[in-house]
Order: C-alpha cells, then structure tokens, then sequence
C-alpha cells in the first residue's frame, strides 16, 4: 500500500500535494507540513529514494559522493556535502 501520510493529499488536476489538518496518531505529519513548506513533497521524496535504489545496484546501502551529486543533479561542491 501507499505509505503517504493521510495528512497529505496529491490533488490529481494540479499534481500538487496539499496539506491537511494534522492526523492524530500519524507521528510524520508535522514532519511533512515543515517539509512541504520548503517544496519537499512525499513524491519528491519516492523519486528521490527510487534513484538511490537504482543507483545502488551491488545493493551495499551506499553511493560514492559523486553518485549522490548526481541523483540531485548538482556539481560536486563542498555546499553539497
């Protein structure tokens, strides 16, 4: 099933999720508001981890720091470590 906090609800005409009314007993949700705030969406976040299962493809639960450059489509810099 889809792990999505029920606090979070992706509207399917503007592809964009919006935030609910905090869930009781759902301990991600304020997590979720505070990241969403800042543009970071649960979808955002599956993409994200899928290209890291991807990437890691001897399935050591690593990437060289190149790799994670990549995933995010950033030059190596010191401000990405």
């Amino acid at each position: 099933g889809d792990a999505t906090p029920s606090a979070i609800r992706l509207e399917s005409r503007k592809k964009k999720f919006t935030i609910k009314e905090q869930s009781e007993g759902d301990p991600r949700a304020p997590c979720v508001k505070v990241l969403a705030k800042h543009g970071i969406t649960p979808e955002f976040i599956r993409d994200v981890y899928q290209t890291f299962v991807e990437i890691d493809t001897k399935e050591t639960g690593f990437m060289s720091f190149e790799a994670f450059c990549k995933v995010f489509s950033q030059k190596p810099s010191e401000k990405m470590r």
